[in-house]
């Protein structure tokens, strides 16, 4: 293990979200490689999470021993109230974009010999709502200002 690298302390810091990514992630691809949306592959992607969550709860402990100050576990600083979007409004415009993204990939669907049924739409259908809440992320913690030291 790294001395404490970034993304070792995101893990050890969020294990829960740590497992979520890792079963959408790894239940995704099993359905993508099935082409079907199944029970094993849903079971596949939840033991996958559970693996990751707790492999992240190993990583936290790991950083409570070797750091006992607790610098790897501090929150980021979070923007004022008016450098943030409302929290119900991004999630209400993620699941308007999600559904519209399922309805239109299920009715594309039907243009194909073997239509594309609800649950594959619905699958498909997030990752591009996925890419786009973590390239917004990703732009407003750049867009953050480091900490003063006073």
């Amino acid at each position: 293990m790294s001395s404490c690298g970034r993304v070792e302390a995101l893990a050890a810091r969020y294990p829960v979200r740590t497992g979520l990514i890792a079963a959408v992630g790894f239940g995704g691809v099993a359905g993508l490689a099935k082409s079907a949306v199944t029970w094993g592959v849903v079971l596949w992607g939840v033991g996958m999470g559970v693996v990751f969550g707790l492999a992240s709860l190993g990583v936290r402990w790991e950083l409570a021993r070797r750091r006992p100050d607790g610098s790897w576990g501090r929150t980021p600083v979070a923007p004022s109230a008016g450098q943030r979007r409302a929290t119900a409004t991004g999630v209400a415009l993620c699941l308007v974009a999600w559904g519209a993204g399922t309805v239109f990939l299920w009715l594309a669907g039907h243009l194909r010999p073997a239509p594309v049924d609800w649950p594959a739409s619905a699958v498909i259908a997030v990752v591009p709502v996925a890419i786009g809440v973590l390239s917004g992320l990703r732009r407003t913690r750049a867009s953050r200002l480091p900490p003063s030291e006073d």
